[in-house]
């Protein structure tokens, strides 16, 4: 019985040593491109950790610059984040900053570039909520309210819909449809979420006075009438 259990032990590891000739190739191929892939994981990792440091270090620079009112030096600073760090969070945030500053010195056009690109690019839903929002207000400045009430859409807006209907009635206001703005403006005190208290005053007082302007026109209406 001893032999026999001898035999059966010396054909296992016989077949295992077959097994190995045929398979060690593939088996530490296999390791080798594990560790090749675990090493690409780490160093990838490592490399977006400092990028995303890096890109950090240049917002906060970025935001001091702002806070010193050195526009030449916001510029720069965005321009090298968006080169070099165009796929961090930071890149659509130094937009942002550097579009309210274009607001700030009335260069619109080059604010409403850098409003368009993170309404229309960013991974942010919130951001590009955010960059709509004032993206429409800039057009409005502009001069182009048709464009401004395109681009806004209350129905799908979320907690921005009160905000967006407040801008559409501003829009429809610079377009002279006073109808349309009272609409407007009445739908943004009804959205919900409610309009932040400030907010909600400014609108209530845009709602008075188109009241006010409607009274003052009926008489001298009247008057024309034959």
């Amino acid at each position: 019985m001893a032999i026999e259990d001898d035999l059966n032990e010396a054909e296992q590891v016989e077949r295992l040593f077959a097994w190995w000739r045929e398979n060690w190739a593939w088996l530490l191929s296999g390791i080798a491109i594990g560790l090749l892939i675990l090493i690409g994981w780490f160093w990838w990792n490592g490399k977006q950790e400092a990028s995303a440091e890096q890109a950090g270090l240049l917002y906060r620079q970025l935001v001091a610059a702002s806070d010193r009112n050195d526009f030449g030096r916001m510029e720069g600073l965005r321009e090298q984040i968006d080169k070099d760090y165009a796929s961090t969070p930071y890149a659509d945030q130094a937009r942002l900053l550097v579009a309210r500053m274009y607001v700030e010195t009335g260069e619109y056009e080059k604010a409403e570039a850098l409003l368009r690109q993170v309404a229309e690019q960013s991974e942010d839903t919130e951001l590009r909520a955010v960059a709509a929002v004032r993206q429409a207000r800039v057009l409005i400045e502009l001069g182009k309210p048709d464009d401004a009430i395109a681009l806004l859409k209350p129905d799908a807006a979320g907690a921005f819909t009160g905000v967006q209907q407040d801008i559409r009635g501003d829009a429809y206001f610079a377009k002279g449809d006073m109808e349309a703005a009272r609409v407007a403006y009445a739908a943004a005190l009804a959205a919900e979420p409610a309009l932040a208290p400030d907010a909600r005053q400014i609108v209530e007082l845009k709602l008075q006075d188109l009241a006010a302007e409607a009274g003052a026109a009926a008489p001298a209406q009247e008057q024309a009438a034959p």
